[in-house]
C-alpha cells in the first residue's frame, strides 16, 4: 500500500530535480532528429530509440507498444474532454516495463504526428527514469517532472 508520507517524499524529490545528470550521446541525438523528420514511424524505430536512450542513461530497457487509438472522453457536445497519448506500465513482480504509445488520434483516427509521438515517448520514459534513477515509489507529474522532460527534449534536439 502507498502511504501519504511516501507520496509527499516522492512529490518533493520529484519536484526538486529539474534534470537528470546524464549525457545523451550524439548518435542518440541524430537518431531522434532523424525520426522527427521521417515520414513514417514504426514500432522498431521507437523501440530502438527507447533502447539507446535507456543505454545512455544506464537503466533497463522498456518494451514499446505502438498501436491503437488514443483512449479519450468527450464533453457530451462532440468535443474532446481529454485524451491519453501514452501509458507507462510497471510490473514489479516480473520487473517488466512497458510503454504504450497510441498510433491513431482519438476522433479522426489519423496517425499521430511524429513529433507528438516522440515527445510522448520522452514523457513516458521519464516515468521509467523516475523509478530507475530517482528511486521514487510513484512517478508524479510535478513541475520538476515536466522540467526534466523539457531539458531532455532540449538536449536531444541540440
Amino acid at each position: 500500500m502507498y502511504n501519504k508520507n511516501n507520496n509527499n517524499t516522492d512529490y518533493n524529490k520529484s519536484n526538486s530535480i529539474d534534470r537528470f545528470d546524464k549525457n545523451i550521446k550524439n548518435t542518440t541525438k541524430k537518431y531522434f532528429n532523424k525520426l522527427s523528420n521521417d515520414s513514417v514511424l514504426t514500432t522498431n524505430d521507437l523501440q530502438k530509440l527507447a533502447n539507446i536512450i535507456c543505454f545512455d542513461f544506464g537503466v533497463s530497457n522498456v518494451n514499446i507498444v505502438y498501436s491503437g487509438v488514443q483512449p479519450h472522453a468527450t464533453n457530451g457536445k462532440g468535443g474532446l474532454k481529454n485524451k491519453v497519448l501514452g501509458i507507462y506500465k510497471r510490473t514489479s513482480i516480473y520487473q517488466k516495463y512497458e510503454i504504450n504509445l497510441f498510433k491513431y488520434t482519438a476522433k479522426q483516427k489519423k496517425v499521430v504526428a511524429n513529433k507528438t509521438t516522440l515527445k510522448t515517448l520522452i514523457h513516458e520514459l521519464n516515468h521509467h527514469f523516475d523509478y530507475e534513477l530517482l528511486g521514487l515509489k510513484k512517478s508524479i507529474h510535478t513541475k520538476g517532472f515536466y522540467m526534466r522532460i523539457s531539458n531532455m527534449l532540449y538536449l536531444l534536439r541540440e
